[in-house]
């Protein structure tokens, strides 16, 4: 190998490398956090239902269902950036994909009255990063989890190198996740597969 073939080797990975650290200490570039603050009300909402989960959502009209997304769920985008995903998987596939299974839960929840934990933890798409807040209950045999991201999140927050900023999800969030119900309630259920048992 000649020499100016192992210095330009040598500039390329040193290159990846701050690329990589970049994007931890900066954070998503494509989540936009315009997006997350509190705006005019929606004029118009509309309702998502997913008819083999049997849950229905409402959102505002401007946003774009995805469905599909997030193990078999939905994700609502606002001009292209995801700020609440509805994910159906289960503890391996959350982990795999750095979703809540791989953090700690904050406290206690309720999703459309059946009890799970709520979690809040910063999630990156390789080297990306946002801040999510998430209610995590068990449906199914598996979990259903209801996430919305806040802002951007950097790697250095988890080393305590920059200030960690943990803004609460905005008045149309808030709207979304508390619209979500089931379709099917009367459907029966095994015990601890998203409906507690008859006392």
């Amino acid at each position: 190998m000649k020499l100016w073939q192992i210095a330009l080797a040598v500039v390329l990975v040193f290159g990846l490398f701050f690329a990589v650290l970049i994007g931890f200490a900066v954070g998503n570039p494509y989540f936009r956090p315009e997006l997350t603050t509190p705006g005019p009300e929606p004029v118009s909402w509309t309702t998502y239902v997913d008819d083999r989960l049997g849950f229905a959502v409402d959102f505002p009209s401007n946003y774009v269902a995805d469905a599909g997304s997030g193990g078999g769920g939905v994700r609502f985008r606002l001009d292209g950036t995801s700020l609440v995903l509805i994910g159906w998987m289960d503890e391996a596939q959350a982990d795999d994909h750095g979703l809540w299974a791989d953090h700690d839960p904050v406290g206690d929840a309720e999703l459309a009255g059946v009890a799970g934990k709520r979690y809040v933890y910063n999630h990156f798409d390789a080297i990306t990063g946002v801040r999510t807040h998430a209610t995590v209950i068990p449906y199914r045999g598996k979990f259903l989890s209801l996430s919305m991201r806040t802002r951007k999140a950097s790697l250095l927050e988890d080393f305590g190198l920059k200030p960690r900023e943990d803004p609460a999800p905005n008045a149309v969030q808030q709207r979304i996740a508390a619209s979500f119900r089931f379709t099917r309630p009367g459907e029966p259920l095994e015990p601890g597969l998203g409906q507690p048992a008859e006392p």
